[in-house]
């Protein structure tokens, strides 16, 4: 009976309408104040946007006119005559009387093998530049970092207020995570959304196969840069260092300091369901890869830990008196 009146005493009833208020207070975007960071960031992907748009019109994901090496020959012609290979092996062991004799449904077989073939390259060139190159190394923790730098301001006058109510420190850091997650993923997912219109079919089949996995990954930047945001004077200039210099540097080096790295285990991730689906993964150019249970594990426990670390430092921290 104490254990119950304990629980559901005004007093607590209180605190969780208050912090229910301040979820909706952050959600609703009234801490929202002009970033340059954040219009920086949708220029930014406008551009990228227009320019795949263009790149698909000119249709130059398909490798088919693509040349492996100076003066070489194209990947269509490769595939060409491997196809062919394989077609004239099957009929002239079936017919050895001479493939005339073939049905014609075997040649247009072939014909099909040969277009699902090209399409798979196509899509593997197509992730390799915009999903792996600038959507995961740079727009993705781009938009996130400047979307809250935007929604939460620990020198704005209403942070102020709030940090003068009787409320957990932790209760707010917490809030605060909640109430900007969205907003992170309607602009990240927006961003990828518009890609896939830009796309072409290319860029559809990468929409519906990559988000469910990198919206993983957008949980784990956001805990990043929110822990980031709270304890550094300067968030933005830690957070671009985070990611220009460390992703870059550690995602780039041979060995197992990689496995720190977020984007390596969001693009292994990605390589493990694009090879499920069959394509030549090949043409990602990933030397090393993280399985699929390591990948999941290390993005799942970075975004708890570094939330529930971020949420009891910070009610360490704003126990000091503010002047």
């Amino acid at each position: 009976m104490l254990k119950y009146k304990y629980f559901h005493s005004p007093e607590h009833g209180r605190m969780l309408s208050s912090l229910c208020y301040l979820i909706w207070f952050i959600l609703a975007g009234q801490l929202r104040r002009n970033s340059l960071t954040l219009w920086v960031s949708l220029v930014l992907s406008g551009m990228v946007v227009l320019w795949v748009s263009i790149e698909t019109q000119r249709e130059r994901w398909d490798l088919r006119h693509r040349r492996v090496s100076r003066g070489g020959p194209t990947y269509g012609q490769i595939m060409d005559r491997e196809i062919m290979e394989q077609a004239y092996f099957v009929l002239s062991s079936a017919f050895p009387f001479g493939t005339a004799c073939a049905p014609s449904f075997l040649i247009a077989t072939s014909t099909v093998r040969h277009n699902s073939v090209q399409s798979q390259w196509g899509f593997m060139y197509y992730s390799y530049w915009v999903i792996f190159n600038i959507y995961l190394a740079f727009l993705m923790p781009i938009l996130t970092l400047s979307c809250i730098n935007t929604l939460v301001d620990p020198e704005n006058d209403a942070w102020v207020w709030l940090w003068s109510r009787p409320l957990p420190r932790s209760g707010i850091y917490l809030a605060q995570w909640i109430g900007t997650l969205p907003w992170v993923f309607i602009l990240n997912i927006g961003t990828l959304a518009a890609l896939a219109i830009a796309g072409g079919s290319y860029g559809q089949k990468s929409f519906f196969l990559y988000t469910p996995f990198l919206a993983l990954g957008i949980l784990s930047f956001t805990s990043l840069f929110h822990f980031i945001h709270i304890f550094f004077h300067k968030p933005i200039v830690v957070g671009l260092v985070y990611v220009f210099f460390y992703e870059t540097l550690t995602g780039g080096l041979p060995g197992s300091i990689k496995l720190l790295s977020l984007t390596f285990h969001i693009r292994s991730l990605l390589y493990n369901v694009a090879q499920a689906d069959r394509n030549p993964v090949q043409l990602l150019l990933l030397s090393e890869v993280a399985s699929w249970e390591t990948a999941m594990s290390f993005l799942l426990s970075a975004t708890l830990i570094l939330t529930l670390l971020g949420a009891w430092l910070f009610g360490k921290y704003e126990r000091k008196e503010i002047t």
